[in-house]
């Protein structure tokens, strides 16, 4: 039995699993992400996680794989910056888990190794070539051309979420532009267009009845299943912006799919049907007819799962 450890780093929480060569998680862990406290203490959390997963692990683990939002230089193992943490520049994610583990280490951005756990075990089966977003704290991108993860000349290809589409500006995004898809649909930005609705217009909602800081993409996700109007228009909204980007990306590459993963996701059809209409509206003969906007098959863990299949030798072998 061949296993790894994968990590996934993201903006609010830290998950890790013991992944087998056939995707299944054999011990799991999820905790926060202590954002605010500085690279030391995130990557000692990561490392607590990974001691722990060893612990738990039915065998010997070929090696660790390390899912790192923001953007990154892999050979030298630095993370070169990440919007989402505090006093992230240029850290030495890799030596510091080589050091205290004695294990082969490996890392990549964390979308991207979402990408790697779809293509390998979810949705990206069906395909050879699709992107992989994940909605979240932000938006990201892989991109797989005929099975392989493309990175680009300077490892930043996918970034998907820095697509511009309002062309007035539109809000500020982290990346300092305006109008980025992450500054319109990621969960945060969800929240924040939620708020502003309810400080704007009349309509009668349920999330009036909500404090402030529970207001989210998932509460607008219930209500506007619940027959909420207010909520179900901010979702035609929302989708129809995210539509825009997967129309961008569709004209430019052409893809099979875009699978779409991370929190925001589980909203399912609230999001993904306006975006579809849209993108089809946007695009060209023949390609408006063959667009693929599905969710992913491993949801918010495709991730976790992407990041273990870094370590050389758990799959493919």
């Amino acid at each position: 039995m061949r296993l790894a450890i994968g990590i996934d780093l993201g903006g609010t929480s830290i998950a890790g699993a013991v992944v087998d060569s056939a995707g299944c998680k054999l011990a799991t862990l999820k905790r926060p992400t202590p954002a605010s406290e500085g690279p030391p203490v995130v990557l000692a959390a990561m490392q607590e996680m990974v001691a722990e997963l060893l612990a738990r692990s039915p065998g010997p683990v070929l090696g660790i794989g390390l899912g790192i939002t923001g953007t990154m230089d892999r050979e030298a193992g630095i993370s070169i910056i990440s919007p989402n943490f505090a006093g992230w520049r240029n850290v030495d994610v890799l030596t510091p888990f080589r050091e205290r583990f004695g294990l082969p280490v490996v890392m990549d951005n964390d979308v991207r190794v979402g990408a790697l756990g779809e293509l390998h075990f979810g949705a990206g089966r069906r395909y050879r070539s699709f992107l992989f977003t994940a909605i979240g704290t932000g938006i990201g991108g892989g991109i797989v051309f005929d099975r392989q993860l493309y990175r680009g000349p300077y490892g930043t290809a996918g970034e998907f979420g820095h697509i511009p589409v309002r062309a007035d500006g539109g809000p500020r995004c982290g990346c300092g532009a305006t109008g980025c898809l992450e500054a319109l649909c990621s969960g945060p930005a969800i929240r924040r267009r939620a708020l502003e609705a309810l400080a704007d217009r009349s309509e009668p909602s349920v999330l009036r009845s909500l404090p402030a800081e529970e207001v989210s993409a998932r509460a607008l996700a219930e209500a506007a299943r619940a027959g909420d109007r207010l909520a179900q228009q901010l979702w035609e909204e929302i989708g129809a912006d995210f539509g825009l980007g997967v129309a961008a990306y569709y004209n430019l590459l052409g893809p099979e799919a875009v699978i779409v993963g991370g929190g925001v996701s589980l909203a399912g059809d609230l999001l993904l049907e306006p975006a579809r209409r849209v993108a089809r509206e946007r695009l060209m003969s023949p390609i408006r007819d063959h667009v693929e906007l599905v969710p992913a098959e491993l949801g918010d863990e495709a991730a976790v799962v992407g990041a273990a299949t870094l370590v050389e030798g758990l799959v493919g072998a």
